[in-house]
């Protein structure tokens, strides 16, 4: 029963990212760029922050924590060089029950 009722919380936390982790940017996809499942917590990595993304985990996630970080990837434009640009996004580390 714990499992379910954490999951349900989880998919409404990922809807809450989804749609204010893309920003003001309309023409983005989804707000969710990263999701990983670690043994002791899942890190959910969102475009933009938001702090209404931060007041609903202070309301359903006991523990959590926030912090900016950088992801590489490769430019789209066709050069001999490769160069990788580095885009700042936002990581969402929600903390599992025991």
């Amino acid at each position: 029963m714990v499992a379910k009722k954490y999951y349900d919380t989880l998919l409404e936390i990922t809807e809450i990212m989804d749609e204010k982790g893309r920003g003001m940017d309309e023409k983005e996809k989804s707000g969710i760029i990263y999701i990983r499942n670690e043994p002791e917590y899942y890190t959910i990595g969102t475009r933009y922050y938001d702090e209404e993304i931060a007041k609903f985990l202070d309301e359903v996630v006991d523990d959590w924590t926030g912090e900016e970080s950088t992801l590489k990837k490769k430019s789209k434009k066709r050069s001999k060089k490769q160069d990788k640009i580095e885009e700042i996004y936002y990581l969402w580390k929600l903390h599992l029950p025991q």
